[in-house]
């Protein structure tokens, strides 16, 4: 049983095309914080075997036999060598190794690797797994012992669990020293090393198959593409065919692999690497146990973070938020820097009132429809003889009246808490991205283009309220709140502050010109989005906000368009006077004054002029008396 680098007849290469690791840089990776690493399970649902004759399908069953085989054949192996070095000597020589190998080859390099079990036979690839697993072992006993060791060297009484001197966490050092206690009323003898608190012999080690600990040389990953239908990872792994194999019962499998179709679809896309599996076999199953190793960004220097940090010891940071209707609020954080920078971070948060404008909306036509209840009975009140009756209709008014201002009551209440949550969750965002000022627009001076009964409906009444209970949460929390000039936040651009124009969004093409895009800068985003940048924007120049920046510093990621800094109100509008209509579609009345002018023409001649019929000929339309 070789390397698994050869072509298989009529199968591509076992080398996967996928971007690969090695153990050593996957190491270095995590500790330096440049690889995040995870876990997913996986289960082997079938597979087939490659042969000269072609691809043979094998059933699950049959996969499971060959799986316990070589995991059973593995734990034996394990538990053998475990078995001869755990003594005090060998553990001692074990653990004097470097730590830096891994625990196959310090197991391999101290000891050498075990022997395989009587009547089988296996490559070094499952004795070098073996290996890995006693090495695992005995490392993580050597932590114990330590902890142990600190608990000995001092007295009972005297124990700092947090301490630095003793080795171990908390929860560790009291639980050992429970087991000591235990040990020491049990045999009336103090404890005096680590195996008189360990079993002898070691704990059983369970069959599991750690293929990691032999990447590429036992098992590999075969290549896949987009194609695939199914999210089945391609195991390519050496396995015996027998109970006791020999050195012709291995052949070469492909097990299909299920995990979770997020996971596939990150591993096609190359976002992810994925080390070979753990198989183990539980309830009839085999299960495949694997890393999922994710590269981030390189962290900054120590020298880059101080500069950081200086950096931002002076920076002036504004949460922006935009009004709106479904989404009662939109907001963006910009941050301005002693040298004139102003920045974005790039990201919008929204909360959304679409729920509660259903429902406001409900409460509102409930309560006129009461009153128009409570005015129908009213008339029929006024209009009825009989007292007894009138007393019922007013009876029935009042009680229509009072539904009403119950209803109003109701929906004053849901405004008021509605604006109390809404308020907390701007506070509680500003304070956790560490803002010092919220900006809103002062919309007293502005006119919606929506009739007058609906902005006050949906527009006025809550945000006047908002307006409130932010005010006040922003003083509680110790945060600065001011309102700015509402113009033309949205129409601007918030990166070069030129005029942008509004088109479908990218995710939405039927429905509201939400998306506000530049030609100028070939930028695109959400007009809200825009529309709170620039109001943070204008928040931080403005001089009331007692961080005021230059005009001529550079911008990043914000227009450097001023917009004014003293809030404009708009004069009130003269309409002109009312002009009379005299057309019949406004005016009703103006066919029977056109009757009395001929009526008055007629008396006079003496000619009899009937108005002309609609689509009839006025020739025939005329009569002489005699």
């Amino acid at each position: 049983m070789g390397r698994a680098t050869t072509k298989a007849k009529g199968r591509p290469t076992t080398k996967s095309k996928k971007k690969r690791m090695h153990g050593f840089s996957k190491r270095a990776g995590r500790k330096n914080g440049t690889l995040l690493t995870s876990s997913t399970p996986g289960r082997v649902l079938g597979g087939y075997k490659e042969s000269k004759k072609g691809e043979q399908k094998l059933s699950e069953k049959t996969i499971i036999g060959m799986i316990s085989t070589l995991s059973s054949m593995i734990a034996s192996m394990t538990n053998t060598q475990l078995l001869e070095l755990w003594n005090r000597e060998d553990m001692e020589k074990m653990l004097a190794g470097s730590v830096d190998s891994f625990a196959a080859k310090a197991v391999e390099d101290t000891f050498g690797l075990v022997l395989a079990p009587d009547g089988m036979y296996c490559t070094t690839r499952p004795r070098r797994m073996a290996a890995a697993l006693v090495g695992q072992h005995l490392r993580g006993a050597k932590h114990i012992k330590s902890v142990i060791e600190g608990q000995i060297r001092v007295n009972k009484k005297e124990v700092e669990f947090g301490s630095p001197d003793i080795a171990g966490t908390y929860t560790e050092k009291r639980n050992t020293r429970r087991y000591m206690s235990a040990y020491e009323r049990k045999t009336g003898n103090p404890v005096q090393s680590f195996f008189d608190l360990q079993p002898t012999p070691p704990p059983y080690i369970t069959p599991t198959i750690p293929l990691s600990a032999v990447d590429g040389q036992i098992a590999t990953w075969l290549p896949l593409s987009s194609s695939n239908s199914k999210t089945h990872l391609k195991l390519r792994i050496s396995l015996p065919t027998k109970a006791k194999p020999q050195e012709n019962d291995w052949v070469w499998c492909v097990l299909n692999i299920g995990i979770n179709p997020e996971i596939f679809a990150k591993y096609l896309a190359g976002n992810i690497l994925l080390t070979l599996p753990t198989l183990r076999v539980v309830k009839n199953q085999v299960r495949a146990d694997i890393t999922v190793d994710k590269v981030i960004a390189k962290s900054k220097t120590q020298a880059e973070q101080d500069k950081e940090k200086e950096r931002q010891a002076g920076a002036y940071r504004v949460f922006g938020f935009d009004w709106g209707v479904g989404k009662l609020l939109t907001g963006s954080v910009v941050t301005a820097y002693q040298d004139g920078t102003i920045t974005t971070n790039g990201k919008v948060v929204s909360f959304n009132a679409a729920a509660w404008h259903q429902d406001d909306h409900s409460r509102r036509i409930q309560a006129e429809k009461l009153r128009t209840q409570a005015v129908r009975a009213e008339n029929l009140a006024s209009n009825c003889v009989d007292l007894a009756r009138k007393a019922q209709h007013l009876a029935r008014a009042s009680k229509y009246r009072q539904d009403a201002a119950n209803v109003d009551t109701a929906r004053r209440n849901a405004n008021l808490e509605l604006a109390r949550i809404a308020a907390l969750w701007a506070v509680n965002l500003a304070i956790a991205a560490g803002a010092h000022l919220i900006s809103i627009e002062n919309l007293d001076s502005m006119e919606p283009k929506f009739d007058k009964k609906r902005r006050v409906n949906l527009s006025s009444r809550i945000r006047g309220m908002l307006r409130d209970a932010l005010r006040q949460a922003c003083k509680n929390a110790g945060i600065g709140f001011i309102e700015i000039d509402p113009a033309n936040t949205s129409a601007c651009c918030a990166i070069c502050g030129n005029w942008v124009k509004h088109i479908k969004a990218p995710d939405n093409k039927t429905k509201g010109w939400h998306w506000a895009w530049c030609d100028v800068c070939v930028v695109g985003m959400d007009r809200d989005h825009n529309a709170s940048i620039n109001i943070a924007v204008r928040a931080i120049r403005n001089p009331k906000s007692g961080q005021a920046v230059k005009q001529g510093g550079h911008t990043k990621g914000t227009g450097n368009k001023d917009f004014g800094k003293v809030l404009k109100v708009r004069p009130d509008k003269v309409l002109p006077a009312p002009k009379a209509r005299t057309s019949l579609v406004h005016n009703p009345q103006a066919d029977l004054v056109k009757q009395v002018k001929l009526q008055q023409q007629e008396a006079t001649s003496g000619i009899s002029q009937p108005i002309q019929p609609k689509g009839t000929s006025q020739k025939n339309c005329f009569t002489k008396e005699r």
